[in-house]
């Protein structure tokens, strides 16, 4: 989609609202902007923002910039973490196998992974 295109949108729903004020207000939900890796990009994101929320997550390996409107409407600008942040392994940890109804998973060892973002990032806590 176009920006100008989410922009007119974005205007038409807002204004179907505003006259329609019997309607109630949805539920809570984020919109995410995907394709601004690096860390140039994030700290021009950070920059628009103004005030956001920082927020890693090792587990899917992504970096969220979160800037919340208010009235149940967030923005996040969205990266791969590696993009953002240094991956640093400080050992390895021994897993046990599990076994799941339908499925076994043997033990391993995996390693165990710091990521240092740099404190504070683009202002950002």
């Amino acid at each position: 989609m176009e920006t100008k295109q989410f922009i007119r949108a974005l205007r038409a729903v807002a204004d179907m609202w505003e006259a329609h004020p019997e309607l109630p207000a949805p539920e809570p939900f984020v919109m995410s902007v995907f394709g601004w890796n690096g860390r140039e990009q994030m700290k021009r994101a950070a920059e628009m923002l103004a005030t956001c929320q920082k927020q890693v997550l090792p587990d899917y390996s992504l970096f969220k910039l979160i800037h919340d409107f208010g009235g149940g409407v967030r923005v996040a600008f969205v990266s791969t973490l590696d993009a953002i942040c240094t991956r640093q392994v400080k050992g390895t940890r021994h897993v046990p196998e599990k076994t799941l109804p339908a499925l076994t998973i043997a033990a391993h060892d995996e390693e165990v992974v710091e990521w240092n973002c740099g404190e504070p990032l683009f202002g950002v806590k």
